[in-house]
């Protein structure tokens, strides 16, 4: 699942960004996929999770945020989903007072 995901990315690095994560060429090593996706280790004791991902990133898959949302909510976990239009990895629009308010409004929820 980890592997497929963040490979279907755009290829804009000389360097493939899950080879250096995982510390080798990840096509021969499935066992180090596993290992690094987050996925393997959800569990009915998951804590709550957030994800704000931003349609333009090109770092981390857009359709691996979805598919971890998508994962977590058929296990009964709590999770959050928000993907924020034309945003990249880290760019300004995820730094904005609309997401600071999901983001404290999701504390909040989880919280009390």
């Amino acid at each position: 699942m980890f592997a497929e995901e963040v490979c279907m990315q755009p290829k804009t690095r000389e360097v493939d960004p899950i080879d250096l994560f995982v510390g080798c060429d990840h096509r021969n090593h499935p066992e180090k996929n596993k290992a690094a996706s987050v996925a393997t280790y959800l569990s009915k004791k998951t804590a709550p999770v957030l994800m704000i991902h931003g349609s333009n990133d090109e770092m981390v898959s857009i359709e691996a945020s979805r598919n971890l949302y998508q994962k977590m909510t058929d296990m009964g976990l709590t999770a959050d989903f928000y993907e924020i239009e034309g945003a990249g990895h880290g760019t300004i629009e995820l730094r904005q007072p609309d997401i600071h308010k999901i983001v404290t409004e999701f504390f909040d929820s989880v919280t009390k």
